[in-house]
């Protein structure tokens, strides 16, 4: 019953994105553009691409280093799993699955994993916030939307960061501020919540250590600085030319985008993002949509077929995802 009522407010959320996108939109003009556009781009499209999710693995090693030192080359795969769940699952599951996997090979505590892949989430929404700013230091007109955005991401980032912190430095005394609520709760519920929140715990046990912060710091940057390299390259391959900080805002569009409810792929959300930041550089919403597509496809396509081909290799099943987002992973 729950995965069915995510998909179908991804899909509802979806659905309202794309009218938003396409409502003034030509659909000859957008089959026109796709038919014109520069296909070689996909060669070093798609090399970018799986860099940027190599510097995420590695990223996702350092983050788990203080319980667990797990290769590169080994999470990888895992990473390729997760994001293919993605793919073909409902608000964000493909997570779930990823830290599944992981839990299962090595041991972990599945809410250990999770918090390590809640502090990635921490640290790119402080990465949209450093590229939002880069964009308004320049002068450029920026939609109301992607500045308001910018708040409640600061905000959410602010507080997640506090929590983050908390838990690690003062663990006992969170985890005694909430056993009184939580006593309101069946015992074994409660019991269960503050189990999961001090294993949960040492999976941020990486911001305690400065120069850990600092490496994944800058492997974020680089990450995204790469997913840039590949919206410049679609905006290219559909002779779209904007400045440097119109391939930055669309890249914060299309994170703000993909970090919302979704259906699955993003379908809907990217196309959005794309309309949204380049009309600030009078660009057409029938070329935007264009570029998002070309961007979209590429990107949907190498993440499912590689991402699949790990987990076969890794000897798991599609029922395996398809039993995680049915949520088997409850008290």
């Amino acid at each position: 019953m729950r995965r069915r009522n995510a998909f179908a407010l991804g899909i509802a959320v979806s659905v309202l994105f794309l009218w938003i996108a396409f409502r003034n939109a030509d659909p000859g003009a957008i089959r026109e553009a796709l038919a014109d556009a520069d296909f070689l781009m996909a060669l070093p499209f798609l090399l970018c691409l799986f860099v940027f999710y190599w510097l995420k693995s590695a990223r996702w090693r350092l983050l788990l280093y203080p319980d667990a030192d797990i290769p590169t080359r080994e999470l990888f795969p895992i990473v390729m799993v997760g994001y293919a769940g993605t793919a073909v699952l409902p608000m964000q599951m493909g997570e779930f699955v990823r830290a599944y996997i992981a839990g299962k090979r090595y041991s972990l505590g599945y809410s250990q994993v999770l918090s390590t892949i809640a502090m990635e989430r921490i640290f790119d929404l402080l990465t949209i916030l450093a590229l939002l700013g880069f964009v308004l230091a320049t002068g450029q007109s920026t939609p109301d939307v992607l500045i308001k955005a910018g708040f409640v991401i600061a905000a959410i980032t602010l507080f997640g960061l506090a929590v983050a912190v908390l838990l690690v430095t003062r663990r006992e005394t969170v985890l005694a501020l909430l056993r009184r609520p939580l006593a309101l709760l069946p015992e074994r519920i409660g019991h269960f919540v503050l189990e999961q929140l001090e294993i949960a715990a040492r999976g941020l046990e990486s911001i305690r250590q400065p120069r850990l912060i600092l490496r994944i710091a800058v492997n974020s940057i680089l990450q995204w600085g790469l997913m840039g390299v590949c919206i410049w390259l679609s905006l290219i391959a559909l002779d779209i030319e904007v400045p440097t900080s119109g391939v930055v805002l669309v890249l914060v569009a299309t994170i703000v985008g993909i970090s919302l409810p979704t259906s699955p792929g993003y379908v809907g959300n990217i196309q959005l993002a794309f309309v949204v930041a380049l009309q600030a550089f009078g660009i057409s919403d029938d070329a935007a949509i264009a570029a998002s597509v070309f961007y979209h496809l590429l990107a949907y396509v190498a993440v499912v077929v590689v991402g699949f081909a790990c987990l076969h290799r890794m000897g798991y099943a599609i029922a395996d995802i398809q039993a995680q987002a049915a949520g088997d992973k409850t008290p």
